[in-house]
């Protein structure tokens, strides 16, 4: 493993990193750099395990446009993005929106209580202004010959 580390670092793969480690004997490790920030610094190498040779690299920058806006679109709202300046600003977005799901929770469940409380007055032919929570029906079994 001290190998891989090395050989990835060689080629510019720089702290913090995560290692991978071979599925297989034989595989490649996997040294990948672990960093958010805007200037963002995933770059990624694949080292051989048995001879320790860099097998490939992948740089961030050879990412694909959508694949990059992906991973600024996770970063940003968690906070990784542009470091401790955006978890404060991140900190009033947090109240605003607990704020409005408290707004809505109280909205709803006023409604809820709202509408169990109704009077439940049924109108239709027979039954104009009948309160059916007071109604008792009888049955009788029929006759049996």
């Amino acid at each position: 493993m001290d190998q891989a580390l090395a050989a990835a670092a060689h080629r510019d793969v720089g702290w913090p990193v995560e290692i991978d480690l071979p599925a297989k004997p034989g595989h490649a490790y996997v040294v990948q750099q672990v960093r958010r920030s805007w200037t963002e610094r995933q770059d990624e190498a694949a080292v051989d395990s048995v001879s320790g040779r860099v097998v490939s690299v992948l740089r961030f920058a050879d990412w694909p446009v959508a694949a990059k806006l992906a991973r600024w679109g996770i970063d940003a709202p968690m906070g990784l993005l542009f470091g401790l300046a955006n978890q404060v600003a991140l900190v009033p977005e947090l109240g605003a929106s607990l704020a409005a799901f408290v707004a809505v929770d109280r909205v709803l469940a006023g409604g809820l209580k709202g509408w169990r409380s109704r009077d439940d007055l049924v109108t239709g032919p027979g039954l104009d202004g009948v309160d059916l929570k007071t109604v008792q029906v009888q049955f009788e079994r029929p006759a049996t010959s």
